[in-house]
């Protein structure tokens, strides 16, 4: 019985975290590519010559790709995870 009682209070958890993890990725990738291109389309290759630019611009997409990402993962981790645990905290307090 208590068995039954633990899975319906992790099953919810199971599925969403995954879920979330794959569509966090989704977006990192999605939304790196995007800022790549942004540069891309800005920088003049015909200016004067910058030691490993390219380089410059992956490293500085990457710092503020991190930066976001842990800030977004975090908030959309949190959200998850009072979404998925509210009903059984409300049951629990009943």
């Amino acid at each position: 019985a208590l068995l039954w009682q633990f899975g319906r209070l992790v099953f919810p958890y199971v599925l969403v975290i995954p879920l979330a993890k794959l569509v966090q990725d989704f977006w990192i990738f999605t939304w790196r590519m995007a800022l790549v291109r942004a540069y891309l389309q800005r920088w003049n290759p015909a200016s004067s010559a910058i030691e490993g630019a390219s380089q410059r611009v992956q490293e500085d997409t990457m710092r503020f790709a991190q930066g976001i990402q842990g800030f977004v993962s975090t908030l959309l981790k949190s959200l998850l995870t009072l979404a998925v645990f509210v009903p059984v905290l409300l049951g629990l307090g009943r």
